[in-house]
């Protein structure tokens, strides 16, 4: 056999080899950039990958939080994680990725309380940053689920959004370069099995503090399935009540324009509620009562409009006009459940 056959007969096998070899040395590497992450620990289970394509698929991802108050429940889980080069971008000399989650869960357990002021979650995220240098594109999450929990809470509390889908498309400013607000972020997903979210944003992310056109609309959630929260942080417990919320915000150049209104219906307070002491009943009582004047006889409604100014970093709002709003939407007019469509972009300030 002629040499030059053996070379290449040689370098073919090599080639195999390696492309074997690639997924395995890929997954020890990123186990030990996992593990390597101060306050955290983590692993992958499997990858695998296509190089034609410039796919990769890693399975089962699984981050624990040592500095949280249950270091045992992971802070997150994701069952499948599928990360692809988006060749558009790259035939303009780009190199940035899509990336696609499935079944995501991410716990936000509250921190020790030394953690507190040392932003870990912060310095987290900029690790795993480092892990990925190419610029993320289009991200898509799909049927994820996002908890709160405070086991150090009496009760303690456990709300999530569950069925909680993502879809961010043009993230790095790619496609439509001559947009003002080139990327799209859209939110659904509903809280605790209840209601409904939705959020639909126009940003250009690549500014230091990006710009961005939200709305945002919570509609129909069932506050007394949030009552471990209530009664933890506001030592109360409802026997009904729903809320909704809509906001508006747009940043322009660092400054802040927008609104947030609440609407709660059906507002009652549990006056039956166990294991209460005389102060805990007549604190009851007068919620309720207040609850009770400060609701629109017509709606049936208890809302307020507040409004959000200043720059992103120093947001300024008025409670007195939050207090005025209330007695506004019990005695004059009732407030609206819908986005009020009432700010565009160009309102907040700075050259567009």
């Amino acid at each position: 056999m002629k040499r030059r056959y053996i070379v290449l007969i040689s370098i073919l096998v090599l080639l195999v080899v390696v492309r074997l070899m690639l997924p395995y040395i890929a997954k020890n590497q990123i186990n030990k950039a996992l593990a390597n992450i101060e306050g955290y620990h983590g692993s992958i289970d499997d990858l695998s990958m296509s190089l034609y394509r410039g796919a990769f698929n890693i399975g089962d991802i699984v981050i624990y939080e040592e500095v949280s108050e249950d270091p045992e429940t992971p802070f997150i889980v994701i069952p499948i994680l599928d990360f692809n080069l988006d060749w558009r971008a790259l035939l303009k000399g780009k190199i940035v990725s899509e990336i696609s989650m499935d079944s995501l869960e991410l716990n936000l357990t509250v921190l020790k309380e030394e953690e507190k002021d040392k932003e870990p979650r912060q310095h987290f995220a900029e690790q795993i940053q480092e892990l990925n240098p190419i610029q993320i594109n289009n991200l898509k999450i799909t049927n994820a689920k996002i908890s709160y929990l405070d086991p150090t809470a009496d009760p303690k509390v456990d709300i999530y959004f569950d069925n909680f889908n993502l879809r961010g498309e043009n993230l790095s400013n790619v496609v439509d370069e001559e947009k003002i607000l080139p990327g799209y972020i859209f939110i659904d997903s509903k809280a605790m099995g209840e209601g409904s979210m939705e959020m639909e944003m126009h940003v250009n992310i690549l500014k230091q503090i990006p710009d961005f056109d939200l709305n945002l609309a919570f509609e129909d959630i069932d506050l007394v399935k949030f009552n471990n929260f209530i009664e933890a942080y506001a030592n109360l417990e409802l026997e009904s009540g729903t809320l909704s919320v809509y906001n508006e915000t747009v940043v322009n150049n660092g400054e802040i324009t927008g609104y947030i209104k609440p609407v709660i219906e059906d507002f009652k307070v549990n006056l039956k509620a166990e294991d209460r002491n005389l102060p805990e009943k007549v604190y009851d009582v007068v919620v309720d009562f207040v609850g009770r004047i400060l609701e629109n006889k017509k709606e049936e409604q208890i809302a307020s409009w507040v409004e959000l100014s200043g720059h992103i970093e120093n947001i300024e709002n008025n409670p007195w006009q939050g207090v005025f709003n209330l007695l506004r939407n019990a005695f004059i007019e009732a407030y609206s459940k819908e986005i009020e469509n009432a700010i565009n972009f160009g309102g907040a300030g700075g050259e567009s």
